[in-house]
């Protein structure tokens, strides 16, 4: 009968078995299923279901007769947690002036906390984006100190431990700064004399 049975490389859905023996062939199988015939002292096992032990079993094929089984039992890695990450959504920007801007937004958490959220935005012709924060699933921020007849870029977006999830890029147009009139105030004439005066 085959010796030194190993199993190594395992996943949460493969495994590699080993054994050492001196027989042509070999027949293995897993648990209860059928046996399948091998000329190497070897057999990966694929397709297999994580977080779950299994019986690995050989024998030696011999030209009269088959050696004993033998068998040895191994379990498979626990699957790994599927990350839902958070749903984020850039809305229409609105209360667009020549100065200022609300910027809003939808942020749906997914299966890890939510660390940061909030809008990055920044002049469609500049490189480096700006962020501001935002609380709540709908969210919404004011921007202020902004430049006249410029366009603006901008996208919310949603930081986990996995990364940071980002909606998609929208734009606005502040408009035209307004055309504020001098004040013009006439004073009283000094310096009256009979030829001269300061108005």
């Amino acid at each position: 009968a085959p010796t030194a049975l190993a199993v190594n490389n395992i996943t949460q859905t493969s495994a590699d078995f080993s054994w050492t023996g001196t027989a042509t062939s070999y027949e293995v199988r897993l648990n209860e299923n059928a046996a399948e015939t091998v000329t190497t002292t070897s057999k990966s096992f694929t397709d297999l279901t994580a977080n779950t032990t299994y019986t690995a079993y050989v024998r030696a094929v011999c030209e009269n007769y088959n050696s004993e089984w033998v068998s040895t039992t191994f379990t498979t890695l626990e699957a790994e947690p599927v990350i839902i990450p958070p749903t984020v959504a850039t809305l229409e920007a609105t209360e667009v002036t020549y100065s200022a801007a609300t910027l809003n937004g939808i942020v749906a958490a997914g299966s890890e906390e939510i660390s940061a959220q909030g809008f990055m935005y920044k002049a469609a012709a500049a490189a480096e984006w700006t962020s501001v924060s935002a609380i709540g699933e709908t969210i919404t921020a004011t921007l202020t100190d902004l430049s006249s007849e410029t366009e603006y870029e901008y996208k919310a977006f949603a930081t986990t431990a996995s990364g940071t999830v980002e909606g998609e890029v929208m734009s606005f147009t502040t408009t035209a700064a307004p055309i504020v009139a001098p004040i013009v105030t006439t004073l009283e004439a000094t310096e009256v004399t009979h030829e001269a005066a300061t108005l």
